[in-house]
């Protein structure tokens, strides 16, 4: 057995739809005429009128000249209730940001066809998507390595030592492309890790004006700021605390330079001036970095498909001559599962149902899986209908149709270990609806309903038999 606890579909879970929010027109003072119908859109319902007259008051809040219908066309899918289906023609798609969720359940199908996407969720604050125009700048530590333009173009150092000398020079890695133009941006980081220092300092010098300047304290464990810089605006700064003693500080600008400031970046990775006497510390360097560019206008998010799959509920298992096949209706399946969604936060659901004429959707669930117990054979599937027989005063008797429901006796064989998880389980949902699927094999066993009632046997200390009756809704 496989249950869906639901996911409940609000106003702010419902991305999109093909789904009109309802045939009616939406509610608005003035003068109906009885059995006139109307939706409230803020509402999601529908009202139908009980008398003639002016109507002034909401119907929500006039009992007496408006009566509750059900849920609108849009959102009759998401109710949760049996009888109420949400109808197009062809198609209805809808996109959901559900959260964290692995089922789909659908119910009370007509279509032909179910295709299930999952999507990456709009990300408009994802610099990936809204690139700047970058181009690397390499590192060089002046002194230490020949300035070769293979070396200045390099995006990083590995195993680089710095030792504080009398030659502050000796601690700087400076960026050998020309300055920065009017506009454009730069974010320069360094990894580094001091050993018998109390400080490490990085820091940009810009022309025509004084560039940041941070410090990580290593004993404090935190970011001072030694200097905001001048003739800049949005500068940010960042210190990230790495494995063994690393740490990797930032400084980037986050707003265009001023048209009096035509600096050329030059970031400095080094110890602090006090401690520039020889034998003072140790500071190793890996990783070096600056980054230039412009912004320009984002591009068109492209979300990634993460997960995709068709569902055919043409599958005519009753075909058995091609007499059957020419001549016999088709009856698609009602009923669609899919358990395998990745349990993603930034995602988008599209679920769409195809088909000829008139679609529709009677319930459409979402949320976690819940799972671990296994059916036996001896599963007691029953039908119900509320049709109704009706005979008027003049004796003519006729067949009232109505919906119908199904039932599960169902009992679950469960490892003593797990047996209080299931109870405890069942009891969470009560009064609540589930989506549970009795068994993979056969797609007629899904039902939206809730635990009727559940009986625990103990046949043997390790296995435990739980009996269990499952009422549908649809």
């Amino acid at each position: 057995m496989k249950l869906i606890e639901l996911t409940p579909i609000t106003d702010a879970r419902l991305v999109a739809s093909s789904v009109p929010e309802d045939p009616s027109p939406a509610w608005a003072p003035g003068t109906y005429a009885a059995l006139d119908r109307v939706h409230r859109p803020e509402r999601h319902e529908v009202y139908e009128r009980l008398l003639d007259g002016p109507s002034t008051a909401p119907p929500e809040a006039d009992p007496d000249g408006w009566a509750l219908v059900g849920p609108t066309n849009r959102w009759a899918m998401f109710d949760a209730r049996s009888g109420t289906r949400t109808t197009a023609q062809d198609l209805i798609r809808v996109t959901l940001a559900p959260g964290v969720v692995r089922g789909l359940g659908l119910v009370e199908l007509r279509g032909a066809e179910v295709n299930i996407v999952q999507r990456e969720a709009d990300a408009s604050a994802n610099l990936v998507r809204n690139p700047l125009d970058l181009r690397a700048a390499g590192w060089l530590p002046v002194g230490l390595l020949p300035p070769t333009p293979a070396q200045a173009r390099d995006g990083s150092l590995t195993a680089v030592t710095l030792v504080a000398n009398t030659e502050p020079v000796a601690h700087y890695l400076d960026e050998m492309l020309p300055g920065l133009q009017e506009g454009e941006l730069f974010s320069a980081s360094c990894e580094m890790r001091a050993e018998g220092t109390p400080r490490l300092r990085l820091g940009v010098v810009v022309k025509n004006g004084s560039g940041p300047v941070i410090e990580w304290d290593t004993e404090a464990r935190a970011l001072v700021i030694q200097s905001p810089g001048t003739g800049q605006a949005g500068v940010m700064f960042d210190a990230v605390e790495l494995e063994d003693g690393w740490v990797r500080l930032s400084i980037g600008n986050i707003s265009t330079l001023t048209g009096s400031v035509v600096p050329r970046v030059r970031p400095s990775c080094r110890l602090p001036p006090a401690f520039d006497a020889p034998g003072d510390g140790v500071a190793g360097v890996r990783v070096a970095q600056v980054m230039v560019g412009r912004t320009v206008e984002p591009q068109p998010f492209q979300p990634a498909t993460l997960y995709a799959r068709t569902i055919n509920l043409i599958r005519r298992p009753d075909v058995t001559d091609w007499l059957t096949f020419f001549a016999q209706p088709i009856n698609p399946d009602k009923r669609a599962v899919d358990l395998r969604l990745l349990p993603l936060t930034n995602t988008h659901l599209e679920v769409t149902l195809y088909g000829v004429g008139p679609v529709s959707i009677g319930a459409l669930g979402v949320g976690a899986v819940h799972e671990g117990w296994g059916t036996l054979y001896g599963l007691d599937q029953g039908l119900k209908d509320f049709s109704a027989r009706v005979t008027d005063r003049f004796g003519v008797t006729r067949l009232e149709p109505g919906p119908g429901t199904n039932s599960n006796r169902m009992t679950l064989q469960v490892p003593a270990a797990r047996s209080d998880a299931l109870i405890d389980r069942i009891d969470s949902l009560r009064g609540k609806p589930v989506m549970v699927l009795a068994s993979e094999a056969y797609p007629s066993t899904l039902g939206l309903g809730w635990f009727e009632d559940a009986r625990r046997v103990f046949p043997s200390p390790g296995l435990h038999l739980v009996s269990c009756r499952f009422e549908t809704l649809a």
